[in-house]
């Protein structure tokens, strides 16, 4: 019997050591297994934040290649202005331009009619002084005033 006891003893101390052994296994497996499971966590919280900063920096990529559209667009617009108004402006001068040079050109045909009329107008008056001198008796016409006059008749018919 004491050998059964012992026998059962040793069994029992078997079993528990077996068992005590199990347990330290499990929790070992138990221990692995959160320790995975804290890498895994760790990784996909380090992908998250990685795919965040990549949609971040996609963001300010973005909001940065829209600002220099506007920039661009801005600095078009000014330019097409600019140009139009310098364009504008030339055109302005340029009519000036003509409009002096037709001006001067008016202002020279003025002077040449002036001419002309004072010319004529010498020439009748010439014309009245000899016809009232020859009303009044004068003996004889001046040549030179009958001469004019019928070359300033010619101009004026011109």
């Amino acid at each position: 019997m004491a050998e059964l006891s012992r026998k059962r003893q040793d069994e029992m101390k078997k079993i528990h050591r077996e068992v005590v052994a199990g347990k330290h296994v499990e929790a070992k497996g138990v221990k692995q297994q959160s320790y995975q499971n804290d890498l895994k966590k760790q990784a996909l919280l380090q992908e998250q934040i990685a795919r965040n900063q990549e949609r971040k920096n996609l963001v300010r990529m973005q909001e940065q290649l829209a600002q220099q559209k506007l920039k661009l667009l801005k600095e078009k617009k000014l330019k097409e202005f600019k140009s139009g108004y310098d364009q504008r402006i030339q055109e302005e001068l340029a009519k000036m331009k003509r409009k002096e040079v037709e001006l001067a050109g008016m202002e020279r045909t003025e002077g040449e009619l002036i001419k002309k009329l004072q010319n004529t107008q010498q020439v009748q008056k010439e014309a009245f002084t000899e016809l009232e001198g020859a009303v009044k008796g004068s003996a004889s016409p001046k040549k030179g005033v009958s001469e004019k006059l019928s070359k300033s008749d010619l101009q004026v018919k011109k």
